[in-house]
């Protein structure tokens, strides 16, 4: 057994580059963007691995840039995706391929905290939005008016009015969500869940110190 050790170099000799790896993967958990640096001068699946814990982490669309053509066509989508979802840029989703349209619904979802204030009315909610939806090059579709109607019909503070003030195809969608709200609230559509939890995320962040 000793002499098979010796032969291959013994317990105590680790892979060729393992400790750059190492030192990499751990800079990458307190600083993304220096870590990424370490991780493209890797080779291999290293490089690979060690590119993709950096992706999870960044927050800069120009580090994310970088990591996700040095990745690659094999992992182009989901690099664009995460990089996306992590820096909140929507230019990225529009590079993820096949999930462009679950990329910008994700963001969607997350922007209406910052353009919609407690209390915005369902036809305001659509005069805001739909500059947005151009902007980011985003179809509106009947998902993106439900989860903007979900999300104003369940804030804390109540709408001034409803739907009735809502024209043409989007009033579809806001009498579906104002149904659902009123309904069984065990069976209220994913969208109304998302825009409730929305709101106490928000409030719990009011009442930190």
């Amino acid at each position: 057994m000793i002499a098979i050790l010796v032969a291959c170099g013994g317990p105590s000799s680790p892979p060729e580059g393992i400790e750059r790896y190492v030192a990499a993967l751990e800079t990458v958990k307190t600083d993304a963007e220096a870590g990424l640096a370490m991780c493209l001068a890797l080779q291999g699946d290293q490089r690979t691995d060690c590119t993709w814990a950096a992706v999870k982490r960044l927050k800069n669309e120009d580090a994310v840039e970088r990591a996700c053509t040095a990745l690659g066509d094999a992992d182009d989508d989901e690099c664009w995706f995460v990089g996306a979802e992590n820096t909140r840029a929507p230019a990225f989703c529009h590079r993820a391929g096949a999930y462009v349209g679950d990329c910008l619904m994700h963001l969607f979802s997350w922007g209406l905290e910052d353009w919609l204030p407690a209390g915005t009315t369902p036809a305001e909610a659509v005069a805001i939005v739909r500059p947005q939806l151009r902007a980011w090059e985003m179809p509106p579709t009947s998902q993106s008016w439900y989860e903007t109607f979900a999300y104003v019909l369940t804030s804390p503070v109540p709408p001034a009015t409803g739907c009735e003030e809502v024209d043409g195809k989007p009033r579809r969608e806001c009498e579906a969500a104002a149904n659902a709200i009123d309904g069984d609230p065990g069976r209220a559509p994913p969208a109304v869940h998302r825009a409730r939890a929305s709101w106490r995320r928000q409030a719990r962040k009011r009442s930190e110190p």
